[in-house]
């Protein structure tokens, strides 16, 4: 029996309509939640001090660790938190994606003979990497701008910068790091030293490069995830399955790559990563973080107000991340305030019923 076309554009309407209420309901089978994630290494007593509040009010943290530099009572309380459910991420071995401080002079041995080597100190074991670099992405930006004394000077109108930056010049083959300071912008090597040399450049075109334009090639992604595994071995950690980038001044790896190396290769499930094909959009693999904005930041930041914050955005459909580097240098009572506000935090989101899951049960759920 045929139909009219009104009543079949009907039907596929229904059908559309149908797959969609479907899909809404599998995927909305629990209601967004925040996850509190704390950067860097710590103190056994901090890390401790910090997680157990959490825990006291029904919640487990996620932990950025940077591998390399862990000791061993670092390693205890980290295999201990873990066991109480907190969650462990890889943080790369030195908070850096193009140097690895090696931890034995066999590792270092072996990683100083790698064909990507860019240079090495056998005192501090240390070993520099080179990054693959695409000159003409059409990402990068061309400005005028002129060097003196190893500083940039732009010619013309302003050009606006991140916190960190890199620089091509003509007729030069490396790449420079831009370093914006107060009394101007400094000139650096590309992993973050004085140059060797005083660079006087005349007005020309210079490149800005973007990040994505400055990548890993695959064996050094490999090598950091090596590494870092090793490192987890060592301690008898649960090895990670995030990877979350550095901040500072390192250029983040294309989230492309990320999956194709961390997460085929070394069975991650996702990373913060950010750089890519869908820049700064959300999939397991680019998904940044949503906020930067704990006590770390100074006195003004209340526990009311960051609850208000975490459940408005709740209510309003999306998952949340709360950032923390448990930084105490902007707080006049220091760790005992830090240690205060976040017992509030705590208390506050038990008593409002807000839901908190860690880094992989929120991957898991907004990304199924």
């Amino acid at each position: 029996m045929k139909y009219p076309p009104a009543m079949r554009r009907m039907a596929v309407y229904a059908v559309l309509l149908i797959g969609s209420v479907c899909a809404t309901v599998a995927l909305g089978q629990t209601a967004p939640a925040f996850t509190m994630r704390l950067d860097d290494n710590k103190s056994p007593a901090e890390w401790r001090e910090i997680c157990g509040i959490f825990e006291r009010h029904g919640m487990r943290c996620s932990l950025a660790v940077v591998s390399a530099s862990l000791t061993a009572e670092q390693g205890a309380c980290l295999k201990e938190l873990a066991g109480r459910g907190h969650v462990l991420m890889d943080h790369t071995p030195n908070h850096w994606i193009y140097t690895i401080v090696y931890p034995d002079a066999a590792s270092f041995e072996a990683a100083r003979q790698l064909p990507f080597v860019h240079d090495f100190d056998a005192a501090s074991r240390r070993v520099n990497f080179t990054c693959n670099v695409d000159a003409v992405h059409p990402l990068n930006r061309k400005v005028r701008a002129k060097v003196v004394d190893n500083q940039l000077v732009f010619v013309g109108k302003s050009v606006r910068l991140g916190g960190h930056a890199y620089l091509g010049l003509p007729g030069r083959t490396e790449v420079f790091g831009i370093l914006p300071k107060k009394d101007g912008m400094n000139l650096l090597d590309f992993w973050r030293r004085p140059l060797k040399e005083k660079l006087n450049l005349p007005e020309t075109d210079v490149v800005i490069y973007d990040e994505v334009a400055l990548q890993p090639c695959d064996d050094l992604v490999r090598e950091l995830a090596k590494m870092t595994r090793e490192r987890f071995d060592h301690f008898g950690l649960p090895r990670p399955t995030i990877w979350v980038k550095p901040g500072g001044w390192s250029p983040a790896p294309n989230q492309l790559l990320m999956k194709r190396i961390y997460g085929d290769e070394f069975g991650y499930i996702g990373a913060d990563s950010r750089v890519g094909p869908a820049k700064f959009g959300s999939t397991r693999w680019s998904t940044g973080y949503d906020a930067m904005y704990f006590f770390d930041q100074g006195p003004d930041v209340t526990p009311e107000k960051l609850v208000d914050m975490v459940e408005a955005k709740l209510k309003s459909g999306q998952y949340f991340v709360l950032l923390s580097h448990m930084w105490t240098s902007a707080l006049p009572d220091g760790w005992k305030e830090f240690v205060e506000k976040t017992e509030r935090f705590a208390a506050l989101l038990e008593a409002r019923k807000i839901r908190s899951v860690t880094m992989d049960q929120l991957l898991k759920e907004r990304f199924p």
